[in-house]
């Protein structure tokens, strides 16, 4: 519970990633195959991320579950979805603003909401792991 609740004050909290986290959010994102410099059209829709999650849980994100969306609308259902059926069992959640800031692709956003996963997921598979 502390994590959860750490991990959404981080997420509400800060307005942009350090330095620092900005280089570990790359070196993360290249090493599941995902280009940094196009994060913030890539990722207005949940598909990719569910996708990269599916990876690390596959029993978690079912993909199929969530259609490409082009309208900021439909994005935002998926991202609904998505908040409730994956992201709450990582520990992280998305406030309506967060999910409508990442489906506008507001420069910022998508990187937060990568740092708080990539963090979310890691605790988690050290969770697993022992």
């Amino acid at each position: 519970m502390v994590i959860m609740s750490t991990l959404r004050a981080k997420t509400c909290e800060k307005s942009s990633l350090s330095t620092i986290e900005e280089y570990e959010l790359s070196q993360w994102l290249m090493q599941n195959d995902v280009n940094p410099a196009k994060l913030r059209r890539t990722f207005t829709d949940v598909l990719p991320l569910a996708r990269l999650l599916s990876r690390y849980f596959p029993g978690l994100v079912d993909v199929n579950f969530y259609p490409a969306r082009n309208s900021v609308r439909s994005k935002l259902d998926n991202w609904e979805q998505f908040n409730k059926r994956v992201l709450s069992k990582l520990g992280v959640h998305m406030t309506r603003d967060e999910m409508d800031r990442v489906a506008r692709s507001v420069p910022g956003s998508i990187e937060l909401l990568l740092f708080s996963i990539m963090n979310a997921s890691s605790s988690r598979k050290s969770r697993i792991n022992f």
